[in-house]
């Protein structure tokens, strides 16, 4: 009985290096491999320009969130330059994934939010986008305070 999972003779199994790069294109011809790689590879890119961003004006957020108004602005502007770039160019869908929903999503989750509350615009639903536009922050506060006012309740 053959324990092991290759078949034949391990000579027959030819050049390492063959070997090495015929499994490597396999694996990077993989559309989910190379969307993974890039979202992570663009999306670090983001967050770590927000922490710099953020570190580098941390006394601005006095009185008001400076910082964060500012990375969400600027992040919808991104998100708005990369959409309407990759719009009239050929641009590899793993790339625009990685651009749109890595380095931008990294920045700030704002410019989804903004880029999504256009598209639906621009596609002549208006009523969804302002229910989005509206109830996304709106929800959010509620479901950040639930659980700050239940977590304090059970800790006294």
């Amino acid at each position: 009985m053959d324990i092991f999972p290759l078949r034949g003779d391990l000579g027959r199994l030819g050049d390492p290096e063959d070997l090495f790069t015929d499994f490597f294109q396999k694996f990077w011809c993989n559309k989910v491999v190379q969307n993974l790689f890039l979202v992570s590879f663009f999306g670090l890119s983001g967050i770590l320009l927000r922490y710099s961003i953020d570190q580098f004006f941390s006394d601005w957020n006095d009185e008001f969130p400076v910082t964060t108004l500012a990375i969400n602005l600027l992040g919808s502007f991104a998100a708005g330059t990369v959409y309407a770039w990759i719009e009239h160019r050929e641009v590899s869908s793993a790339l625009q994934v990685g651009l749109l929903i890595g380095f931008c999503g990294g920045f700030t989750t704002f410019s989804a939010y903004a880029l999504q509350t256009l598209n639906m615009i621009e596609r002549g639903r208006i009523i969804p986008a302002f229910m989005y536009l509206f109830l996304s922050p709106v929800l959010g506060l509620i479901m950040a305070f639930i659980p700050v006012l239940l977590t304090r309740k059970l800790s006294t």
